[in-house]
C-alpha cells in the first residue's frame, strides 16, 4: 500500500476546504450578480454557464494536481486557483498558454534535480512554487486579463493592431500573451541550460565563465531555451485561436511574437540577474548562493533584488513591451 505524507494529506484536505467554503460560493455569487445586472439594468453580455464552468473547474484540477504532484504548495494552489480563473474566464487562448507554461515548468523543474543539487545550495529536489512564486510569474498577465475584461468583455479576439477598434483588446491579449512567454522561456533558460553542458556559463555582462547557476549566467542551450519556450506558448496561442475560429489576418506573426518575448525576456533577466542580484560560491560547500556570508566568496551582483522580484520585473517589462514587437514583426513580416 503507497504511503501518503502527511503533510500533503493536510494540504489536500484544506485545499478542498478552501475550495468549498470560498472560492466555488465566490464564483457562484458572481455569476448570480451578473444575471442580475442584465436582467435589471442590461447593456452587456452574461458570461455563459459554459465558460463558468469551465473557469471554475479546471483551475481546480490542475491546482489540485499540482498540489498532489508536489508542484505547488498550499500557499501556491491557492495562487494558481485565482490566476488560472482570471486567465481563462477572460480568454481561452490565454488559458491554454499558461497551460503549457505551467506543464512544462513543472517537467523541466525536476530535469536533471540530481545535478542541480549539487550546483546550487538553495536548490530543494522537488521544490514546490508557493503563491510568491506563482504571482511572480502569473500576477503581471491576469493584472492585465483584467484590463482585457473590462475593455472587451470575455471571449476571443483576433489580434489587428493597425485597426483601433480592435487596438486596446489586441494590445491588452499580446501583453498577456508575451508576459507568459517570457516566464516560460526565462524557465526553461534556467532549468535546462543549468544543467547541460561542461558545468559552466557565461555572465551575461562580463563574458566571463562562471559556474553554472551563477544568476545572469547564460549557455547556448539555455538561450536556445529561451526561445524554444517562448515560442510553445505562441504557437498555443495561435493554434487556439485556429480551433476556436477566431478569423483576423495574419495571426502567424504571434509565434514569432512569442519567441522573441521568450529569448529577449531571458536576456532582460539574465543582466538583472547578474547585476542586482547576489551570486557567490560558498568555499565550504562549493555551490552557488544567492547571498553573503561569512564563507561565500563573490561572483557578482548586487544583493538588492531576488529571484523573486527579478521574475516579477522581468514578466512586467516583457508583458508591456510585447505588443510593440508584435506591431513590429507585423510591419516587418507582412
Amino acid at each position: 500500500m503507497m504511503n501518503i505524507n502527511p503533510n500533503k494529506k493536510k494540504s489536500g484536505i484544506a485545499f478542498i476546504v478552501f475550495v468549498s467554503v470560498f472560492f466555488l460560493p465566490i464564483v457562484l455569487a458572481g455569476w448570480l450578480l451578473s444575471l442580475s445586472l442584465r436582467t435589471h439594468v442590461g447593456g452587456f453580455n452574461v458570461i455563459t454557464p459554459t465558460r463558468w464552468l469551465l473557469s471554475t473547474t479546471l483551475p481546480i484540477s490542475i491546482a489540485f494536481r499540482g498540489l498532489r504532484k508536489c508542484s505547488l504548495s498550499f500557499s501556491g494552489a491557492v495562487a494558481a486557483l485565482f490566476v488560472g480563473f482570471i486567465l481563462t474566464i477572460s480568454n481561452y487562448c490565454f488559458c491554454s498558454s499558461l497551460l503549457v507554461f505551467f506543464f512544462t515548468s513543472s517537467k523541466l523543474t525536476k530535469f536533471k534535480a540530481s545535478k542541480k543539487e549539487q550546483q546550487e545550495e538553495d536548490y530543494r529536489k522537488g521544490a514546490e512554487r508557493n503563491w510568491l512564486q506563482v504571482l511572480c510569474n502569473g500576477g503581471i498577465p491576469s493584472a492585465i486579463a483584467l484590463l482585457y475584461v473590462i475593455d472587451n468583455g470575455c471571449g476571443e479576439v483576433g489580434i489587428n493592431l493597425t485597426s483601433s477598434k480592435t487596438y486596446i483588446s489586441s494590445w491588452l491579449s499580446i501583453a498577456v500573451m508575451g508576459g507568459i512567454a517570457c516566464a516560460c522561456g526565462d524557465t526553461w533558460a534556467s532549468e535546462v541550460g543549468s544543467v547541460m553542458g561542461n558545468g559552466f556559463s557565461t555572465l551575461i555582462t562580463t563574458w566571463k565563465k562562471v559556474p553554472a547557476g551563477t544568476n545572469g549566467g547564460v549557455t547556448y542551450i539555455g538561450t536556445i531555451a529561451s526561445a524554444l519556450g517562448g515560442m510553445t506558448v505562441g504557437f498555443t496561442y495561435f493554434l487556439t485561436l485556429l480551433l476556436l475560429g477566431v478569423s483576423a489576418d495574419a495571426q502567424w506573426t504571434i509565434v514569432v511574437t512569442g519567441t522573441l518575448c521568450g529569448f529577449v525576456g531571458s536576456c532582460v533577466d539574465s543582466v538583472f540577474g547578474a547585476t542586482l542580484q547576489f551570486s557567490g560560491i560558498n568555499d565550504v560547500t562549493k555551490k552557488v548562493v544567492s547571498s553573503p556570508g561569512p564563507d561565500v566568496k563573490k561572483i557578482s551582483g548586487m544583493n538588492l533584488l531576488d529571484n523573486h522580484m527579478v521574475n516579477a520585473l522581468t514578466c512586467f517589462i516583457m508583458a508591456v513591451t510585447a505588443p510593440t514587437i508584435e506591431y513590429v514583426v507585423e510591419r516587418t513580416l507582412l
